[in-house]
């Protein structure tokens, strides 16, 4: 399986849009070949966290391609500045 993981700090993105950016993707995700899940974590320090899992490397590529049209889960216009993006392989998985 492979994941991307987007991890948003601070200013810009309260973890108060978890509720409202999960659906939005999962809206664009709709259909999306090989879609495990998608997770959205508030932390307590203002971050927020998504995790999307696909069966195969193609499904995570071939998903990403089709959205790459606009971040969906930015939803709101100026970005912030501390947004770090992890794509890979899962080596390791107990559970799910």
């Amino acid at each position: 399986m492979y994941s991307i993981v987007r991890i948003f700090e601070g200013d810009g993105h309260p973890a108060s849009d978890g509720p409202a950016v999960a659906p939005a993707r999962v809206g664009d995700l709709f259909g999306a070949a090989g879609l495990v899940t998608l997770l959205a974590i508030k932390g307590d320090d203002g971050a927020l966290v998504t995790v999307e899992i696909f069966e195969t490397a193609d499904d995570l590529r071939i998903a990403q391609a089709d959205t790459s049209r606009a971040d969906p889960l930015l939803p709101f216009e100026d970005p912030p500045a501390r947004t770090r993006t992890i794509s890979g392989e899962i080596v390791f998985q107990r559970g799910l």
